[in-house]
């Protein structure tokens, strides 16, 4: 009785539902390969020419300025400017945003070359385009570094000579923004100098290029899109609200099945249920392809190596994070295999076989595969009529990533979409589908709500993560990280002005009780690290009334530089569902906080 059952449940569907799922795959793919481009901007990246002859080029470019490079480490990362896509995307659109990137030459995305020694200040870096243009460059050397002490007026002569010359710019096009001069301890005196381009349209943004001059050589060339600050924050508020909503979905989908799931797990382990051969092959796949992409982005690591961190240390750190990746992919997968397959036997007892059982299982599993295949077409063409529909119908604006631009300059590119599309395969479709609907089917006893709770989670739910080396190449910020063990835990980011003057953005430790100490001593770091890059001022915020934020920044030698006085001259909209969920959150948060 139990064989013919489990034949039953696993009966193909009906042949007009798999000819459909036929032509709606088809029809999807073929919208995405059609409209991909007027919805997505790395549509616009054409990446010619190869790591290698990228690698030439830069060298030449850097020895044709007389810098020796020999015995220097190198790394070679490709990376997006974000502020400035984002940008571009929400003032012209992603169609007019592409045309620009490919006729302009807009310089959102670079190749990042760099050059150091470990634990030595000086180092070189080279940003080119992905035709090979250069369009930044920059060495780093000590405060302490003597050198000339040039006028003003002089080092201007010197950095207009280098952009006609060397950039071959006409500066007739370019407009004086701003300048500013530092003197060094090392005896030399260094320019910072900055041009917009005349012609440049799109809303308040700007085409900048800058020059830094430190003592009579040319130190920093830099050419980016700058957005204003009104835009940034706008969307630094908009980003704030959605990860709200992605982390309560975290909390409740991964934490809440995730729990359950590993309740289950252990007592399948006090039962002495086994790994099938199933949730072994997968285990090792998992773990196996979660090393190898480990070590095809360890030479990448080396671009966010700061040069006071001993090398070897470095290194060990590296491989220490490489070797546990492998074990907690390989563990989540194996918990989420056998717990999650005791949950859904709960709900369908006979239905335990990924392959049916009888002589034509090779035939009911070639027409499962081909409809999988099918809806990821269908997956396709939906996600792009989503973003073109949601933007130009309904006038939203989705601000898009170009998806892990790092991954070109890896050794082997093909590695990390295999990973990327191998994790979500096992993780989360284990988590939401394999354990979530059968949990939610037997709470509700409704399919209709089985299906849609953990689909809306599933949507929700994203873990955000940073490309620390590209945050930190950023020249338009410093930021300084603080890491424990392979975490980072506390961060400090600061932004620079036109003014040369720094306001700090950014000032995170967790947990709580190390942040009186940590967040200090990143206080200091990041101060020092603008005062080395010639920043005259540096400036934080405390809310009046707030006597912690302002005992902590007197705490730290900060004083008081201007009041700033405000007045509300609009009376309070009244508080949505979503903020009032969100203050009684706050609210409870302190209630319970440690002291």
């Amino acid at each position: 009785m139990a064989i013919q059952k489990s034949w039953q449940t696993i009966r193909p569907p009906a042949r007009w539902v798999e000819v459909l799922i036929t032509i709606l795959g088809l029809l999807g793919l073929i919208a995405a390969l059609s409209l991909y481009q007027e919805a997505f901007p790395e549509a616009a990246l054409e990446l010619k020419l190869s790591r290698e002859q990228i690698e030439q080029r830069a060298r030449a470019y850097m020895q044709a300025r007389g810098y020796q490079l020999d015995g220097y480490e190198f790394v070679l990362t490709f990376n997006e400017d974000s502020e400035g896509s984002y940008f571009m995307q929400r003032t012209l659109g992603v169609p007019e945003t592409n045309r620009r990137v490919r006729v302009d030459k807009l310089p959102l995305w670079y190749w990042r070359a760099r050059w150091f020694k470990p634990l030595q200040k000086e180092e070189f870096i080279t940003r080119l385009a992905p035709d090979g243009t250069i369009i930044g460059m920059a060495h780093e050397i000590l405060e302490s570094a003597p050198g000339a002490k040039l006028s003003q007026d002089d080092a201007r002569a010197r950095a207009e000579k280098f952009l006609t010359e060397d950039r071959q710019w006409n500066l007739a096009d370019w407009e004086r923004v701003t300048a500013s001069s530092e003197d060094r301890p090392g005896g030399r005196t260094d320019h910072h100098l900055e041009w917009k381009r005349r012609d440049f349209v799109a809303g308040e943004g700007e085409l900048r290029v800058l020059v830094d001059v430190q003592g009579d050589e040319i130190g920093w060339y830099k050419y980016w899109v700058k957005a204003p600050e009104s835009f940034t924050r706008k969307m630094q508020e908009e980003r704030s609200r959605a990860g709200f909503i992605g982390s309560l979905s975290y909390l409740i989908g991964f934490l809440g099945i995730g729990a359950v799931t590993f309740g289950a797990f252990l007592t399948a382990m006090q039962r002495g249920i086994q790994f099938d051969r199933v949730g072994k092959a997968l285990m090792i796949a998992v773990g196996a392809l979660g090393l190898l992409t480990s070590l095809n982005f360890a030479p990448l690591a080396r671009a966010g190596y700061t040069t006071t961190e001993d090398y070897f240390i470095f290194w060990a750190w590296l491989a220490i994070g490489a070797v546990m990746l492998m074990i907690y992919s390989a563990s989540i997968v194996g918990v989420l295999w056998i717990g999650g397959r005791q949950i859904a036997r709960r709900v369908w007892r006979y239905q335990d076989k990924v392959l049916p059982r009888g002589a034509d299982r090779w035939i009911i599993l070639a027409r499962s595969s081909w409809r999988g295949i099918m809806l990821g077409g269908m997956s396709g063409g939906y996600v792009v009529l989503f973003y073109l529909i949601a933007t130009r119908v309904f006038g939203a604006w989705l601000p898009l990533d170009s998806p892990s631009t790092d991954y070109y300059a890896s050794p082997a590119p093909f590695l990390a979409p295999l990973y990327v599309g191998l994790i979500p395969a096992t993780t989360e479709e284990m988590t939401f589908r394999l354990a979530g609907i059968p949990l939610v089917l037997l709470a509700t006893r409704s399919r209709i709500l089985a299906l849609l709770i953990p689909g809306a989670l599933w949507a929700n739910f994203k873990i955000e993560s940073l490309e620390w080396g590209a945050v930190i190449a950023d020249e338009a910020n410093v930021t300084v990280c603080l890491r424990a063990d392979d975490q980072v835990i506390g961060v400090a980011r600061a932004t620079i002005d036109a003014d040369n003057i720094a306001r700090v953005e950014t000032l995170f430790v967790a947990p709580e009780w190390r942040r009186r100490y940590w967040a200090t001593a990143l206080l200091d770091e990041l101060a020092e690290d603008l005062k080395a890059r010639g920043m005259k001022e540096a400036q934080g915020v405390a809310r009046v009334g707030d006597k912690i934020a302002g005992g902590f920044w007197a705490s730290a030698d900060w004083v008081i530089g201007a009041l700033t006085f405000a007045v509300n001259l609009q009376p309070a909209p009244p508080k949505t569902w979503r903020e009032k969920i969100a203050a009684r959150f706050a609210t409870l948060q302190r209630m319970f906080r440690m002291p």
